[in-house]
Parts: structure tokens; sequence; C-alpha cells
């Protein structure tokens, strides 16, 4: 059975060691953006309800028993000689429905030493969580969705999901330069994150397999209209050039 992510609102209270919370990965980050988003993205309705089997977390061993402990739980882990990407999982009821927290050593496509500073802050249902951005759940998406069966996964779905959801995130702080709010060097580099994503041996495999069009990830009307003159010598540029890339390599 899937849950919506305000079904785990309990597991928000959670902290790590540093007194943070969590970074919250797989299908139910992949909902928290398609929620955010869907105001501005009309299309995020076509996967209408956003929900998830369980819940994932990035973190090792420790972290698994340290989320149960705070719940009152008591953690699974997998056995030491396992050579496995799971760290543990903490058994969950909503309800009278078991599910599962999951939490996961690395993520697909993501440098282990970016993950918090790939990942935002924001709020749900009144407490503090960190969510991975949609940036980096495409890149693992993209991976997943290319090397698992997807017989019981729903990583070519999150995919294209998140091609709108990246398009929205970057459109809303593209906004956030142009009032001065947000450094375009930031922006600029989150941005190149996804031409290069899409011009990697995954992103093309992506584009042949998948028939995936990067663009959609580009807020390209509002790139267009922007007059920032860093933004605006991507046009003529590194946009022109990676079109040339993608169009050559399919």
């Amino acid at each position: 059975m899937r849950h919506s992510l305000s079904q785990f609102a309990a597991v928000f209270r959670v902290r790590n060691p540093s007194g943070l919370p969590y970074v919250l990965i797989g299908g139910q980050a992949v909902n928290f953006w398609a929620e955010t988003y869907l105001p501005h993205e009309p299309a995020l309705a076509d996967w209408l309800p956003f929900t998830s089997e369980d819940i994932d977390f990035c973190g090792g061993c420790d972290d698994a028993r340290r989320i149960a402990d705070q719940l009152g739980l008591h953690a699974r882990l997998p056995p030491r000689v396992a050579m496995t990407a799971l760290a543990g999982t903490v058994p969950f009821r909503i309800g009278d429905i078991s599910t599962n927290i999951e939490v996961v050593r690395s993520v697909p496509g993501v440098p282990p030493g970016k993950l918090a500073a790939w990942s935002v802050t924001a709020e749900r249902d009144g407490t503090a969580i960190r969510v991975l951005d949609p940036i980096s759940l495409l890149a693992c998406k993209t991976d997943l969705a290319l090397t698992v069966p997807q017989d019981s996964r729903r990583d070519v779905e999150h995919l294209r999901i998140l091609m709108l959801c990246t398009r929205a995130f970057l459109r809303e702080t593209l906004r956030g330069v142009t009032a001065g709010e947000l450094p375009v060097r930031g922006w600029l580099g989150a941005v190149e994150r996804v031409l290069k994503l899409a011009e990697s041996r995954r992103g093309r495999q992506a584009m042949r397999k998948l028939d995936l069009d990067w663009g959609t990830a580009l807020p390209q009307v509002e790139i267009n209209a922007c007059a920032e003159p860093r933004v605006a010598r991507l046009r003529p540029g590194r946009l022109t050039e990676w079109r040339r890339k993608l169009a050559g390599g399919r």
C-alpha cells in the first residue's frame, strides 16, 4: 500500500547527532517536490496521488538505530558481511498498515560529499525537514531507471515527474536571482549540473531508451526573458552548444 508524505509526519521530528533532520531521499522526496510544484506545473497532476510505499533517508547503521530509538521502535540491520546499500530498516505503522523507514548509505548519481550541500531545508506539517534537491533526485532516478529492473519500481515515472520539478525549481531560483536574493553563480552551477547530466552516458541512454527530452528540465521561457548578463550569455553560448551536442548524440 502506498502512503502520502504527510502520513509520515511523526518521522519528521527525528534528528541526527548534529540536531539536523536526516536528508529525505527516494520516492517521498519526489512526492515532496511534486506537491510543492503542482500549482506551477499542472502536468504533474497526471501522476496524482503522490504516494510511495515507504520513506527513505540517507545514513548508516548508527543512523538507523538512532531513528528507531527516537521513535521508540527497533531497527533491523543487514548482516555485517552483506554488501548492500541498505544500512537498516525501521518497521513503522501508519494506523493498522505496516510500512518501513529505510536508511541507505548512498544515493546513485550523487557524490557522498555533496549530499548535505545539495539538500534543501523546508517545512512540512509545522516541522523542519531536509530534502534532496530535485536535480540530485533527477540524477539518481536516471541511474536507477536505466540499471534496475522496473517490474515493481517507479523510477521511470519518478524521472518524468522530476523533469517538471527541476524546471520549476530552476524557474523559482532564477526569480530569486533576478530579485537579488540568490547568487547567480549558484543558479548557473545548478543549470550546469542538468546540462552535464544530459550530456553524460546515462543521460544519452535516457534519451534513446526512454525518449526523454532534456530540454523539458529547463525553464527556457524564463531564461530567454532574463536580462541578467551572465544568464543572457547562456543562450548563444553554453545552451546552444548543449543542444547541438544532444542533437548529434541521440
